[in-house]
């Protein structure tokens, strides 16, 4: 029987011949051999993690979109960009202070999230996910579940993100997203709320106070 060799795995015993790895969807090595052991197993995810090191400080802090400072920022990714983008212009248009922010990595995040957020009162990550509402019943800040994008934001930045998700099956609608944004602005005037920037001002004075 004649042997049939595709172009593919010629050109893979070519690049073997050569002295190259090869490519396994397991568990491997610098050489491209399957490992089980230990030491490998550490050493892999160890490089793995100056991969991703690398990258993160190849990355520039994001473009925000609008003003640099404001009541509101709305944080994103992926395709819901041009939706928030029509909704948040429509807002600036009727005088609201809020600006947008779409984020391309999400691991590795980019630098200098936490510098732009404290730049805003607020801010909200929007995202096609499920997170709870306040006020639904059981949900409190112990039980409340935050979007993913939320959830990786506070844990990177500290800062205290809160979220609005739903999961219709189907884009955003700008309309949507305006009468969220427009009740949060509504909401943060109502409170008068400090920029996060003087939050943390605050709270550091309080504290040299304290230590004086």
């Amino acid at each position: 029987m004649q042997r049939h060799t595709t172009a593919a795995a010629h050109a893979l015993l070519v690049v073997w011949a050569f002295g190259a790895s090869v490519t396994t969807g397991l568990a491997h090595f610098r050489d491209g051999r399957t490992r089980h052991d230990y030491a490998a197993n550490q050493e892999s995810h160890r490089l793995r993690s100056r991969k991703l090191a690398t990258l993160q400080q190849a990355l520039k802090p994001p473009p925000v979109y609008g003003e640099p400072e404001g009541d509101l920022l709305v944080v994103s990714w992926g395709s819901t960009r041009g939706t928030i983008e029509e909704a948040v212009d429509r807002i600036k248009k009727e005088g609201g202070s809020l600006s947008s922010l779409n984020i391309q990595f999400l691991n590795p995040l980019p630098p200098g999230l936490k510098q732009i957020f404290a730049r805003f009162r607020k801010v909200i990550a929007v995202e096609l996910n499920y997170s709870d509402d306040w006020g639904d019943p059981l949900i409190d800040e112990e039980t409340r579940r935050y979007s993913q994008l939320a959830l990786m934001l506070r844990a990177k930045t500290l800062v205290d993100v809160d979220c609005f998700s739903r999961v219709p099956g189907r884009p955003f609608m700008p309309v949507e997203i305006y009468d969220v944004l427009t009740a949060e602005l509504k909401k943060l005037n109502a409170a008068g709320f400090a920029p996060l920037e003087k939050i943390s001002q605050d709270m550091e004075s309080t504290h040299d106070n304290v230590s004086n």
